[in-house]
Order: C-alpha cells, then sequence, then structure tokens
C-alpha cells in the first residue's frame, strides 16, 4: 500500500488541483484498501481451509492417523474478518493521508518526481518496512527452531531401540481362568510366542512405553543404614524385556527362571533411580520396600542397573524406574501385553501370531499395534507445528517485501540522481549504481537490497 501510494502522488496532485477534496481522496484510497482486504479475507479464508485438510492428510498416516476437527469455526471467522477490516483500515488510512498531504502545485512541477520531502515521506513507510520484515524474520526463526525440535525428538536415544517391534494385546476375560492358573496360562502363550520364526526376543510388559499408562508406588530405600523415601515409576515386566528393547543391563542381571512366588522379592532399577535414592552408587545389593495403599511390601534386592529409557514421552526427562518380575505377582490380571521383536515383516508376522495364539485357544481377543506408529502418535503435534510455521514462514514473504522497498526507493532515486547531473539507466534494465542503493539502505536504517 505503501508502493502504491507513492506512485499514485502526481495522480492525487492532479485530482486536487481540478478540485477533488482531501476526504474524498482520502475514502476512495480506503475504499480500495478495503476492497482488497475483503477479497484477500474471503480467498484466504477458502484457500486455508482446503490447505488444512492437504496438511493434515500429508501427515496422517494408515498406522498412525491425525484426527484433526476441520469445521469452520463462526467465532474465529468473526475474529478474522474484524482483525482484517482493521489492518485494511490501519494501513490503507497511513498512506492515503500521506498522499494526500502533497502539494498539487508542488506535484505538477516535479514532473514525476516525489514532491514530499526525504525525512518526512520515509518515518512511517522505515516503521512499516522494518515492522514487516522483522516479523517475516520471527516466522522463518521459529520454523527453524520448531524443525530443529522435530528432528532431536525422533533422532534422540530414548533408551531402546524403536524399530522392529510389535505389540500384542491379550483380552483373557472371556476364559474366565482362575487366579492361580493366570500366571502359567500367559507363561504357556509367551513361550509359543518365543517359537515363531523370525521373532528375535519376545516378553511380557505391565506398561509400554509412550503408551500414555502407568504407574508409580512411595518407595523406602535403604542407603549406608538411612531410609530414603521417594516416589517411583514401576513396570511389571518378564524376563528378556530389556533384551527386546535393546536395553543394555549395566550392571547386575536380568530376571530369570529363579524369579518365582517362593524365591526372594526382587527388583531392578535404572540409572534414574540409582542417582536419585543411592547417590549413583552401583545399587546391586541394596535394599528397597515399596508402599501401596498405605501398606509395606515385603523387602525387595536389587539385582540390576538398566539404563535409563523414556517411558511416557520423549519429551520428558527420564524417570526413576524399578521393575519387578511378573513371575513373582500373586494376583496377574486379565490380560496380557507381549513386546515382539523380529528381523522379519511385521505385517507378515501378525498373520503367524494370530494362528500361534488361536491355536491354544480361540476365544482370546487379540489386538497388534506395531510400536513405530506408536512414536509416530507421539510426534504428530510436533510434526504439524513444523508444517505449520514452515508453511507461514515463506522465504518469498520476507523478500517480497524487501522488493517492494527497493522497487520504490529506487524509483524516487531514479529520479533523484539524473538532477545531480550524473546519468543513470533505465531502472530495471540498465546500470544501478551502488550509491543509489546505499543511499536507500541508509535512508531505511540499513535494510540492504
Amino acid at each position: 500500500m505503501l508502493a502504491r501510494a507513492s506512485a499514485r502522488e502526481r495522480e492525487m496532485g492532479m485530482r486536487m488541483a481540478v478540485g477533488a477534496t482531501r476526504g474524498r481522496l482520502i475514502r476512495q484510497l480506503l475504499a480500495e484498501s478495503l476492497l482488497l482486504g475483503l477479497t484477500g479475507g474471503l480467498l484466504g479464508a477458502q484457500l486455508a481451509h482446503g490447505l488444512t485438510r492437504l496438511l493434515v492428510a500429508s501427515i496422517s498416516t494408515d498406522s498412525a492417523p491425525l484426527f484433526v476437527d476441520l469445521a469452520m469455526d463462526w467465532r474465529m471467522l468473526g475474529f478474522t474478518s474484524g482483525i482484517t477490516v482493521l489492518t485494511c483500515v490501519l494501513f490503507g488510512l497511513a498512506p492515503a493521508l500521506r498522499a494526500t498531504r502533497v502539494s498539487p502545485g508542488a506535484v505538477l512541477e516535479s514532473s514525476g518526481r516525489s514532491a514530499t520531502s526525504g525525512r518526512a515521506r520515509f518515518g512511517l513507510r522505515r516503521v512499516l518496512v522494518v515492522s514487516q520484515i522483522a516479523m517475516s524474520l520471527m516466522l522463518v526463526v521459529g520454523a527453524i527452531l520448531f524443525a530443529r525440535s522435530l528432528q532431536k525428538l525422533a533422532t534422540l536415544d530414548a533408551g531402546f531401540t524403536q524399530n522392529g517391534v510389535l505389540e500384542l494385546d491379550l483380552d483373557l476375560t472371556a476364559l474366565h481362568l482362575p487366579v492361580d492358573r493366570r500366571a502359567e496360562f500367559k507363561g504357556l502363550v509367551l513361550r509359543r510366542v518365543r517359537a515363531i520364526p523370525g521373532v528375535e526376543s519376545a516378553a511380557e510388559a505391565g506398561i509400554v512405553p509412550l503408551s500414555g499408562k502407568g504407574m508409580n508406588r512411595q518407595v523406602l530405600v535403604d542407603r549406608a543404614g538411612q531410609v530414603i523415601e521417594g516416589k517411583s515409576e514401576l513396570n511389571e515386566i518378564s524376563p528378556k524385556y530389556f533384551a527386546t528393547w535393546h536395553t543394555p543391563i549395566l550392571a547386575g542381571r536380568d530376571f530369570d527362571d529363579r524369579d518365582t512366588l517362593t524365591s526372594p522379592k526382587v527388583t531392578i532399577v535404572n540409572e534414574s533411580f540409582a542417582s536419585k535414592y543411592l547417590a549413583g552408587a552401583n545399587p546391586v545389593g541394596a535394599t528397597l520396600r515399596v508402599k501401596s495403599e498405605s501398606k509395606e511390601t515385603g523387602l525387595f534386592q536389587i539385582v540390576g542397573l538398566a539404563k535409563d529409557a523414556k517411558l511416557y514421552d520423549l519429551r520428558e526427562e527420564y524417570l526413576s524406574t524399578m521393575f519387578m518380575p511378573v513371575t513373582q505377582k500373586e494376583h496377574p490380571e486379565q490380560d496380557e501385553t507381549i513386546l515382539i521383536r523380529s528381523q522379519a515383516s511385521l505385517f507378515g508376522l501378525i498373520s503367524v501370531l494370530k494362528s500361534t495364539v488361536q491355536q491354544i485357544n480361540r476365544g482370546i481377543d487379540m489386538d497388534f499395534t506395531p510400536f513405530d506408529s506408536m512414536v509416530e502418535v507421539s510426534l504428530q503435534r510436533d510434526r504439524l507445528m513444523a508444517h505449520l510455521s514452515g508453511n507461514g514462514a515463506v522465504p518469498g514473504r520476507q523478500q517480497g517485501g524487501r522488493s517492494d522497498v527497493v522497487r520504490t526507493k529506487a524509483d524516487r532515486l531514479c529520479h533523484l540522481r539524473p538532477g545531480s547531473g550524473e546519468p543513470v539507466g533505465v531502472c530495471g534494465f540498465g546500470k544501478f549504481p551502488a550509491r543509489p542503493a546505499r543511499l536507500s539502505a541508509r535512508s531505511d536504517g540499513g535494510v540492504k537490497k
């Protein structure tokens, strides 16, 4: 709008010379600006609706569908329309006032040159132009930060290997198994799954990382004769859980066949637990008690130290976590979650798993979830923000703002230089000396081409 008003200074002067009032010219320029704004707003609303659907479709996948309510919000549409009208009035009024402030005689005598003084005409332009470029730069920087955040989340060390793991959820409710038979039946299913060709490792887990499920307990840790009380996350697992995730045991041992209902209670803790409650010392051999519903359990001995791994969210800090063997659980639930690592295609493995489980009992309900799809779901918010900020920070927007300034300033300078006696070519077709460019940059407070 500044560029259009500058280019029409001569037209405004001629109109005022033949009798047009300043108020009438301002109304005309405001009407033009308002028409442009409303047209752009309506087209933008339609374009935004279509592009939003396209954006959601590009991010959503079959394994990790993205559901977004794309219904038109009339309150938001009304707010956007009001902002559009207000912006058009404000940014149309300023150039209109400047264009109609020109003396008709000065414009007619200038033969196309600007009739306003340099410092006076550049004050408002400098503020608006620098603001436009600053906002464009802010969008670009924001897009870069979101993209870097997404890249960091996608490549960080979560403490486990994400690819090649399939989650198998079994519902045993229809079997009506008594409590004393559930552990034996679950062990049978797990052994059958491990025997399938192509299965590298399989383990039962009470909590699957990034699933949103979790539980924690109050713990009483014995450290050098002192009892340290605090809270720890809890996961009940079977042997080979850490091997399935490729999470190393840093000290001690994994759970094995020695850990039964009649054997001494054992637990494995992670690095964060050892750092928080045992001052970073080797926890193997230390003991702790667990509070559950205001009751203290028996004594647990720490037999292993596992590497830290993300539990609920990739963005969170590592949480102090203890692991207990499902083989020592007195009251097993009527469901079972098995994590399966395979080098073969997971989708090809699903049909084999269905057949294997149905051979055990056809009344078992099954559900399969590739773990990498859970990772995709956890990253959807960051991916969406990265796409939105990236699309909003199109570099052409910034370059467009700068080109309008340079084009308008160059048009003025092409009239100014001949008056100094130095020849210049036609702007855009001939040479553009360095001095006018420097003058343009200085007048706008350091904006360079």
